[in-house]
């Protein structure tokens, strides 16, 4: 009797849950569909009615070379009568609706932005900013199939049409050979050509270049240095933690541990990057620049290894394998040399050593 009364209250609740979970997913479309008609309202579009039937019929996935995926939404905004210029705004309008409705909206982006590029060649700078978001879609999977050789053809279209932030996209994909012939030589004159432009992750990487020698380029620590600043200058907060090592070095400026703390700070602040927050650990892990802390820097190392470094991973290793501020625990030292022996080969060894040390305990 009891086990009845339990199962039935299982299925009531389950009930419940479904009504209510339903009634949440029609409510939530009926508001994103009233966003959706006043945005189309707002720029002028005749219609709304059609354009919002052909958004819901859209595949959660959009393939840029199959026009099947995107070929009705196409036509509803061709009949539209809406500017280009409004047609592209939508575009972005649909972005920001993307995380509550994303299986319908982000597809829609993509064919939105095709459309643009087919349909707006008359304005090319207009065209080049759709041909460079739709490339970036595509780049990362969002609403449409992810293909390294059309995004890339994308970058370089825009490109052509002088957009900056295409042209340091481009010359990623010459540097990795992503959907593209790697050539350094390409990648670098792409990269000064949109670091001209004010492009800051393109001065930041010029930076790394001149400061590490690579990519072709010769190793000069006062051109990193410039880089650098001014990629910090438009906005950059991990050309911050790029540059810090300059002055942890005294290569390029004045040595200065102080200065290289506060940058590596304010480029874990700032970014949440892993590698910021490693350097930041280091400094205190070192006592370089700030008081030598093993608790902090222990701490530090840990946001940095749930975020994937794994170069903090092992420096966690060795602070539990050699009692660093903590009682010396192998087990936890074993968890984290794990974890990083994928990519760092002295992890490795220093599992060996673990095994070692339990065969003599």
């Amino acid at each position: 009797m009891a086990f009845r009364v339990v199962s039935r209250l299982v299925r009531q609740t389950r009930q419940v849950q479904q009504t209510l979970q339903a009634r949440w997913s029609s409510e939530l479309a009926s508001a994103v569909d009233e966003q959706l008609k006043a945005s189309l309202v707002a720029r002028g579009f005749q219609n709304t009615d059609n354009l919002i039937e052909a958004i819901r019929d859209m595949p959660t996935t959009m393939k840029v070379d199959d026009e099947l995926t995107w070929g009705d939404m196409s036509d509803a905004l061709e009949e539209s009568q809406a500017t280009c210029q409004d047609k592209l705004g939508f575009a972005y309008d649909l972005l920001s609706l993307q995380d509550l409705e994303p299986d319908f909206v982000r597809p829609s982006v993509a064919a939105c932005l095709q459309h643009v590029i087919q349909s707006c060649g008359e304005d090319r700078s207009l065209q080049s900013t759709a041909q460079h978001s739709l490339g970036m879609l595509v780049l990362q999977g969002i609403g449409v199939e992810p293909n390294d050789k059309i995004s890339t053809d994308l970058f370089a279209e825009a490109s052509k049409a002088g957009h900056p932030y295409a042209m340091h996209l481009l010359g990623t994909a010459f540097y990795t050979g992503r959907g593209i012939k790697q050539s350094d030589e390409k990648a670098v004159a792409l990269f000064k050509t949109a670091a001209g432009k004010s492009v800051p992750e393109a001065n930041a990487i010029l930076g790394s270049f001149y400061r590490d020698g690579l990519c072709g380029l010769p190793q000069d620590y006062e051109l990193a240095v410039q880089y650098l600043e001014q990629a910090i200058e438009l906005g950059d907060p991990m050309a911050k933690a790029d540059l810090a090592p300059l002055y942890n070095s005294g290569n390029g400026v004045e040595l200065d541990h102080v200065k290289a703390y506060e940058l590596n700070k304010e480029a874990a602040e700032e970014s949440r990057s892993p590698l910021a927050y490693h350097n930041l650990a280091c400094h205190f892990f070192l006592g370089k620049g700030v008081q030598q802390d093993f608790e902090i820097a222990r701490e530090t190392f840990l946001v940095a290894a749930n975020l994937g470094f794994a170069h903090s991973a092992f420096n966690l290793g060795n602070i539990y394998l050699k009692g660093l501020g903590v009682p010396v625990d192998l087990d936890e030292a074993e968890r984290w040399f794990d974890m990083a022996q994928v990519e760092v080969p002295q992890a490795t060894e220093a599992l060996k050593e673990i095994a070692e040390l339990r065969k003599q305990a």
